[in-house]
């Protein structure tokens, strides 16, 4: 990515030529939001979940529900699944969302398959990842591996919604494993207007899908980005190592 430092500078910061100047020149996408904050992704979030009529969102890697939480606290009322494999971490989900029955919670890894793999548990719970993590950040250092279950996002599906509302919502925490959680979702992604994930600059895992590869997959099926927010930066380097992207059907990224 070949922002200038000045460019990513005035963009994160709010200055609002930097911004289309990002977007067009470095991501090659027009009209692309390219935001200073997470309150400014949250806003486009909360636009889209209007504008699509958002009735059931998918939460996969929700360790402990952060995310589910905050998006009920904004005032959403559909339905929310949630993912989970790390047995600790959804041990706390479960009991987050007791007494929630909009909310349901199955512990299990989504990948492009059934079958069984190693979780690599990090010291930071929320980069615990099925890749094994390379970059040398302290909270991405292993604390422990736990063999779990792995499934494909389809196998759950179809996603049901309530009668008024259609939409389907895909949230991806993955850690670098979002490829092959949308390798798995080819079925669901047909029914998703609105995606939300990581995308990674520079490997942090090992054999990662970096951002380029995942806007493509999501591209492919007629996702496209609607908002960037910088979610990481290297201490060192002051590198954007990781953005925040929402994406959404052609078409009707407007509300």
């Amino acid at each position: 990515m070949a922002a200038s430092d000045w460019t990513l500078s005035r963009a994160l910061l709010g200055d609002r030529d930097a911004r289309r100047r990002l977007a067009a020149d470095v991501f090659g996408i027009a009209g692309l939001a390219v935001e200073p904050t997470y309150h400014g992704l949250a806003a486009h979030r909360e636009r889209l979940i209007r504008t699509h009529s958002i009735g059931h969102v998918l939460d996969v890697g929700a360790n402990t529900g952060q995310y589910a939480k905050a998006l009920l606290a904004s005032g959403y009322q559909g339905l929310v699944t949630s993912f989970e494999p790390n047995p600790r971490a959804a041990k706390e989900l479960r009991a987050t969302a007791a007494g929630r029955p909009a909310w349901t919670v199955h512990e299990v890894a989504l990948t492009s398959s059934e079958g069984r793999m190693t979780l690599h548990v990090t010291d930071d719970s929320q980069s615990t990842s099925l890749l094994v993590p390379t970059a040398d950040y302290a909270f991405m250092q292993k604390n422990h591996e736990v063999e779990v279950d792995t499934q494909t996002l389809d196998a759950f599906g179809p996603f049901a919604s309530p009668a008024d509302a259609k939409g389907l919502l895909l949230k991806m925490d993955v850690q670098g494993f979002e490829g092959d959680v949308l390798r798995g979702a080819a079925r669901t992604l047909e029914s998703c207007s609105v995606v939300e994930c990581e995308l990674s600059t520079v490997e942090l895992y090992a054999g990662q899908a970096l951002m380029e590869e995942v806007i493509a997959q999501l591209r492919r099926a007629g996702l496209f980005p609607v908002a960037l927010v910088r979610g990481f930066t290297d201490p060192t380097s002051h590198n954007v190592i990781q953005y925040d992207g929402i994406f959404a059907r052609s078409g009707s990224t407007r509300g």
